[in-house]
């Protein structure tokens, strides 16, 4: 396994940390677009509380760890080390080292 230095793992966090207030907007108007459709035009009432418990808490997990995923995949690391590399990921190719 690869040292990772410094940068890479500050680039990594910053990416998490996208990541994850990316994931909490979707997640709040996600769960607001829920509620208010549910109550108000479907006719179908459902408390607050549980739009939150089915469409936040137990989402929340898998998705985080997509986020952690994404936020160590080689593909940003990469793009991260030569600018141009994105050239090379958008035509399909392999990761450069």
């Amino acid at each position: 396994m690869k040292h990772l230095d410094v940068y890479t793992l500050q680039f990594m966090s910053t990416l998490l940390a996208a990541n994850t207030g990316g994931m909490a907007i979707v997640y709040l108007f996600g769960i607001t677009w829920f509620y208010l459709v549910s109550n108000f035009v479907m006719n179908a009432p459902i408390p607050l509380w549980t739009a939150i418990l089915y469409c936040g808490i137990m989402q929340a997990v898998p998705d985080y760890l997509l986020c952690l995923a994404a936020a160590a995949s080689p593909a940003p690391l990469a793009m991260m080390r030569n600018p141009y590399s994105w050239k090379i990921l958008s035509a399909g190719l392999a990761c450069p080292a």
